[in-house]
């Protein structure tokens, strides 16, 4: 999945909406191509955090790569890039997903 542009109040509820129905669907690894992400704000955050969340309940896991320096400033500082599996490159996401 790829997100671009702002992750906020406006679009956060489709992303979630998007993320929980893959899930719910049955897909049980996602790697979050964020390479065009230029914004987070924390309602962005919870969407992933709720998605992540989810994954683990039913064994999953959800890789985010290519995180602009801006949008990885904002996990680093509300303390979430070690709660996600973080990557610089879809290559090295989807090693981990297989891995």
């Amino acid at each position: 999945m790829k997100l671009t542009g702002r992750l906020d109040a406006m679009t956060a509820p489709d992303v979630q909406e998007s993320l929980l129905a893959l899930i719910d669907q049955g897909e049980r690894s996602i790697a979050l191509n964020c390479a065009g992400l230029e914004y987070i704000a924390s309602i962005g955050l919870r969407t992933l955090i709720m998605a992540a969340q989810r994954l683990r309940k039913h064994h999953g896991q959800f890789v985010i790569f290519a995180l602009q320096p801006q949008v990885r400033e904002v996990f680093d500082t509300a303390g979430f890039i070690n709660y996600f599996q973080v990557t610089e490159t879809r290559k090295e996401a989807l090693e981990r997903l297989n891995g």
